[in-house]
This record gives structure tokens, C-alpha cells and sequence, in this order.
């Protein structure tokens, strides 16, 4: 989703090689950033975001991805197609839809553990982790 939208050459096989993906567990949120980067887009990445960073950073010229559980309990990566006051639609990959959440519900579910598949620790939870994708600049 995120090549396509700035029109960056790729295929799957090259994916999976630069990602070093596995199916069993998927990508983690530095593998996401990894990859982009390979395909020489710019990344800022945040954790503790806010829906404010969201309204603010969702223009034409970024594609935010944000980590979040799927249904409660599955890591899952989507990409922002729109923010409001209330509610936020997100392109789920998974579905191949848009999906329409609540605020109060999806700030519920954004978080994730990353590398594991439930947390030890209060401290293993990461809270609303997004990634701001974007062309890189060129010098003038």
C-alpha cells in the first residue's frame, strides 16, 4: 500500500528479501521501518502519539501506518486513510477494506508488544506506535 501510493517500484519477492519476513509472527514495527526505508522513502517513527499528531500529520503528502491490535489481540499493521473528531478509517490489508473505528475504542486498541507474542511486563506494552511515511526531500 505505501509504494503504491508514492508510485515506488517493487516486487514481493523483493519485500520478503529485504524485510526478512517470516510467517509465522510477521513483521515487527523496526522491520516495517527497515523496508520502507530500503525502498528509499523517509520514516519518522513515534511511540505515545496522540490523535491530535494523527489529524495534524494526515495530509496528501504523508501516508501514516499505525500498530495496533486487530480485533483485541492480534498485532497488526494499517495504514490511516482518514482521522476526524470521533473516528478514524483505516485501509486494513488483512480485509482489503476500510474499517471505521471509534476513537475511544481505538485508542483502546493502539498499542502492541513488537517482538513478542503477549507482554511479561507493563513495560514490553507499546503505546500507540505510528510511523509517518513520506517522500524524501531532495536538495535544491
Amino acid at each position: 500500500m505505501i509504494l503504491n501510493y508514492f508510485k515506488v517500484p517493487y516486487t514481493f519477492k523483493e519485500i520478503v528479501k529485504v524485510s526478512g519476513y517470516k510467517k509465522k509472527g510477521g513483521l515487527y514495527n523496526k522491520d516495517l521501518v527497515k523496508v520502507i526505508e530500503k525502498f528509499g522513502l523517509s520514516v519518522q517513527e513515534k511511540a505515545n502519539s496522540t490523535w491530535a499528531e494523527l489529524l495534524r500529520l494526515n495530509k496528501p503528502n504523508n501516508v501514516i501506518v499505525v500498530s495496533w491490535m486487530m480485533k483485541g489481540y492480534i498485532g497488526h499493521f494499517s495504514v490511516v486513510e482518514k482521522v476526524s473528531k470521533n473516528f478514524i478509517e483505516l485501509a486494513d490489508p488483512y480485509s482489503g477494506k476500510i474499517i471505521k473505528i471509534g476513537r475511544v475504542i481505538f485508542m483502546r486498541l493502539w498499542m502492541d508488544y513488537d517482538d513478542m507474542w503477549y507482554p511479561i511486563k507493563n513495560t514490553d506494552i507499546q503505546l500507540r506506535w505510528m510511523c509517518v511515511v513520506s517522500k524524501k526531500k531532495t536538495p535544491r
